[in-house]
């Protein structure tokens, strides 16, 4: 059985001593770093079993809701924010998930160091 759902989570990236080393990224460089981290703890804030209900609620609640910026930490800046998407899991006849199939929506914010 085939379950749409919507997950957010936030994240935290370090990089050097000064604002200059975080490098410019766009929305799919912050999806990618998120997914590479060992420290996530997204909350499924939905879910659906149609896809067009899916995508409906995603567009209208969390299509904007990609955060970024720049923060100076006590040792090193640090890249923040919040990232949402909506995934296509599959799950088996008892409710159990059973495998991740695709993430068909993101909202990610782009960053550049002359945002901030």
């Amino acid at each position: 059985m085939i379950k749409y759902e919507i997950y957010t989570d936030t994240f935290e990236f370090r990089f050097g001593k000064d604002k200059s080393s975080i490098p410019d990224a766009t929305a799919y460089d912050i999806w990618e770093w998120y997914t590479e981290e060992s420290c996530q703890c997204p909350e499924m804030v939905c879910s659906f079993d149609r896809r067009e209900d899916a995508k409906a609620a995603f567009n209208k609640y969390y299509a904007n809701y990609g955060e970024t910026h720049a923060e100076n930490g006590n040792v090193s800046w640090l890249l923040r924010g919040r990232v949402a998407w909506l995934e296509v899991n599959n799950y088996d006849d008892n409710g159990e998930f059973d495998c991740g199939v695709d993430v068909i929506g993101l909202s990610a914010e782009p960053y550049t160091g002359k945002k901030d």
